[in-house]
């Protein structure tokens, strides 16, 4: 049996966990063909989370992406990741332009 602990939570910049976890999957990306771009927002308020936690979701969220895009095509595929602020909540959309129609994670 998993213990789920509860880590601690502070406030967080979402473009500063993004480009680290890019940063992280840069090698993996290249050697998968897939390109990842940023679309950083300007001005967003910090989130309250735990920053390991929220880097592990993204890192999952990103690699699932990075690895299906690799699979669809031989040909380099582009990512393109970024946060926004809606309705008074962040949003971190992943977004890949391979063949067939635009799909959004």
């Amino acid at each position: 049996m998993m213990k789920r602990e509860e880590g601690e939570k502070n406030p967080v910049i979402l473009n500063e966990i993004l480009n680290d976890v890019i940063a992280i999957l840069h090698g993996e990306a290249v050697f998968r063909h897939v390109d990842i771009a940023t679309e950083l927002a300007g001005s967003l308020p910090p989130v309250l989370a735990d920053r390991i936690q929220l880097q592990q979701v993204i890192l999952n969220l990103i690699m699932n992406a990075v690895e299906a895009a690799a699979q669809s095509s031989p040909d380099v595929e582009k990512l393109l990741c970024g946060p926004q602020a809606r309705d008074g909540c962040l949003q971190l959309s992943v977004r890949d332009f391979g063949r067939g129609s635009i799909r959004e994670t």
